[in-house]
């Protein structure tokens, strides 16, 4: 059904029913487009809408994104990286400290949704267990 993917909503303002004080929900662009992202917080849980290409030229901006939702509190984020086409090793170590940063302040960040050639990366980079979401989570079970 067109208009029912959460992603499909990348193009236009995100609507929630529970924001956190100074997240910005709409459409934003890294400086030079490659990278592209919302954020949809609905019941105190984020989700991050990755899409384009994430490497050392735009991930501070993404990093910028992930450390707001941390310092706010947001006990949930999920990166969803299905639309995300490229990530260097930059993308990989910022979802790595965003983990870290999440984990310190008592949240939980995982990534969910990856490409073959995005998960085949993190597994190489031996970060696939720590960040990667499971399919049991991703369905509710296994908590």
């Amino acid at each position: 059904m067109a208009g029912s993917d959460p992603v499909e909503k990348m193009a236009q303002p995100v609507e929630v029913s529970d924001t956190s004080p100074g997240i910005d929900l709409t459409l934003h662009a890294a400086p030079n487009e490659l990278l592209r992202w919302s954020v949809s917080i609905e019941a105190g849980a984020a989700v991050v809408f990755l899409d384009g290409e994430l490497d050392i030229s735009n991930v501070s901006a993404l990093a910028e994104v992930l450390t707001a939702l941390v310092d706010d509190g947001v006990p949930s984020i999920a990166i969803d990286v299905r639309r995300l086409g490229f990530v260097d090793s930059a993308g990989i170590r910022c979802f790595c400290n965003a983990w870290e940063a999440a984990s310190e302040a008592g949240s939980r960040l995982v990534v969910r949704n990856p490409t073959p050639m995005i998960a085949r990366t993190m597994k190489i980079c031996g970060v696939d267990a720590i960040l990667l979401e499971s399919p049991a989570s991703q369905t509710g079970e296994g908590r």
